[in-house]
């Protein structure tokens, strides 16, 4: 039979049948006769009942007033048999009971073999199965759901605008954890709370007890501190595929007043849907924002000492251009870091992300014409031109249409006024703390010997001068100096500058330690600055508490 429907293509349904292929009704019926014993056997496991004397199930033809077979009811016919009379045989239906919640089961894991038991099983009994059963890594396990993760974060976001805690979590897996840390059993903490090891790492823990993926049989966490055992125990039980490092700093620190706990919560759900293989690109699009694929792929390539936040700009400077060199450049200036996982906020934050995509966009066509000194030198010429508009409420500055060479030229008179007019009064003056020295260090094998000289900066123009020769704008910090907030010291090495370091004027702890345009300190130079503060710094502040004590004594 043909026929034609709605004046379109002539359709035989009497057409033959190809080879392999089959009628869609005799599929769903296949289907269907294949998927129905497996569903009897469900509901059986799930709603009958078993005998409480042989623990078989009870059938239709058994007596299921009392709860016993017909085969155990012939034979304890000839005797009168109650249940809540033997002490002995109700003790061993609980051993009995025991015994099939600790199979790994899905009746056991869903929780249900408690609730469907005629006869209650004790508490204690219960919480020793259950221990048993995450120690050998049964319960939890369950596949990473992105929508779930998102949840949690949005939950999280609305309770902390409200000035709640930030997760509830069950207080059983509380206990457990704090008994697999080490820790001290402690009740009515908030997530606000902290101790050693901070209680909402521990909160944080628990909230995702549903993802693990394994259990705590064979782990060793014997000579780690509080924050490391979190952190290997985060990484057991949540990494069943590889996760990378930058992810860590979700465990290493506690929580502190004025941290963001949904940033810290959003960063936690990354780590376990990436350990878990969840679809972080699914997960992030759940919590309104979008992460391209392509940046995704570069955060497993991305520097293992970077924040999250900048970890993920860095990706997504890779994404853009391909050009690693870029990348590491917008990352060592810290004017351009942006959060790549939050929408903009304001107006002001929209504009500077455009100006950030193009200067990536410039940077990446110009990257073999520049050094890396010449990079750093017009990222700092760029953010104080966008900066500088903004503030005076002019055109935004732009990169369209220049030339390395002339914007080489323009940014080094530029960037020289710019970082002088920084400071008030250049003649202000303030007493110096007396942490100056300098240490001579050893003859290497090259024979040559480097000489480190730690100059105390007391005076405005000599802020001034640190801050045009560094290029960053330690000359706005005088009237902080000259109220005794803070303290800085110029680090030399062969008398070139080498870092420039802020101390606090009252505890002379230190606080920045800052290259030229920024950059952050290397390995040897860092060594250099702990001999300083391990001999003159310390010394010094022994000083200042002792004349302190005289004082007031």
């Amino acid at each position: 039979m043909k026929q034609k429907k709605n004046n379109q293509k002539i359709v035989n349904w009497h057409r033959p049948l190809r080879r392999g292929e089959f009628h869609s009704g005799y599929v769903r019926g296949l289907v269907q006769a294949r998927l129905e014993p497996i569903r009897e056997f469900e509901e059986e496991e799930l709603h009958q009942d078993r005998c409480i004397r042989c623990d078989d199930v009870l059938r239709e033809w058994d007596d299921l007033s009392n709860s016993r077979c017909n085969f155990c009811e012939r034979k304890d016919a000839s005797e009168e048999y109650d249940i809540y009379e033997s002490v002995e045989d109700l003790s061993e239906t609980f051993v009995n009971r025991i015994t099939l919640l600790k199979e790994p089961t899905a009746r056991n894991i869903l929780g249900r073999m408690v609730f469907l038991n005629r006869i209650p099983l004790p508490m204690e009994l219960v919480d020793e199965a259950r221990e048993a059963l995450a120690a050998g890594g049964v319960l939890g396990g369950k596949k990473v759901c992105e929508r779930e993760l998102a949840a949690k974060y949005q939950s999280a976001l609305a309770s902390e605008k409200s000035g709640r805690t930030s997760c509830t979590v069950d207080p059983r897996e509380l206990v457990f954890l704090r008994q697999v840390l080490g820790l001290p059993q402690r009740e009515g903490l908030n997530a606000e709370e902290s101790d050693g090891t901070g209680e909402f790492l521990v909160r944080l823990l628990a909230l995702f007890a549903d993802y693990r993926s394994r259990g705590v049989a064979g782990l060793q966490l014997n000579g780690a501190d509080s924050h490391e055992r979190v952190l290997r125990l985060a990484r057991h039980f949540f990494s069943h595929y590889p996760v990378p490092q930058w992810l860590d700093t979700a465990w290493r620190q506690a929580i502190a007043e004025g941290d963001d706990i949904g940033q810290r919560l959003k960063w936690a759900c990354w780590f376990v849907c990436m350990g878990g293989g969840g679809s972080v690109r699914k997960m992030t699009k759940a919590m309104g924002y979008a992460v391209s694929s392509t940046t995704l792929r570069y955060l497993h390539e991305a520097p293992a000492d970077l924040a999250p936040e900048v970890t993920c700009m860095w990706a997504e400077a890779m994404a853009i251009t391909r050009k690693r060199r870029v990348a590491d450049w917008m990352v060592k200036h810290q004017g351009y870091h942006i959060n790549i996982t939050s929408p903009p906020e304001s107006q002001s934050e929209d504009s500077f992300r455009r100006f950030w995509l193009q200067t990536v966009k410039w940077f990446a066509r110009y990257e073999k014409e520049l050094t890396d000194e010449q990079a750093d030198e017009l990222l700092e010429w760029g953010w104080f031109r966008f900066d500088h508009a903004a503030r005076e409420d002019e055109a935004p500055f732009s990169w369209k249409g220049r030339k390395p060479g002339r914007c080489l030229a323009e940014a080094t008179v530029y960037l020289e006024n710019a970082l002088r007019k920084l400071g008030r009064v250049w003649d202000m003056q303030w007493s110096p703390a007396g942490v100056g020295c300098v240490i001579v260090e050893a003859p290497t094998d090259n024979g040559s010997t480097d000489v480190w000289e730690f100059e105390e900066l007391t005076h405005g123009s000599a802020l001034k001068e640190e801050g045009v020769a560094m290029r960053h704008c330690v000359a706005g910090y005088d009237r902080r100096c000259a109220d005794g907030v803070s303290l800085i010291v110029s680090l030399r090495c062969n008398n070139v500058r080498v870092l420039t370091l802020e101390l606090d004027g009252k505890t002379l702890a230190l606080k920045q330690v800052k290259g030229r345009f920024n950059r952050a300190p290397k390995e040897c130079e860092m060594r250099v600055v702990q001999r300083w503060e391990e001999t003159i710094v310390k010394k010094v502040r022994k000083g200042q508490r002792k004349r302190r004590f005289q004082t007031t004594s």
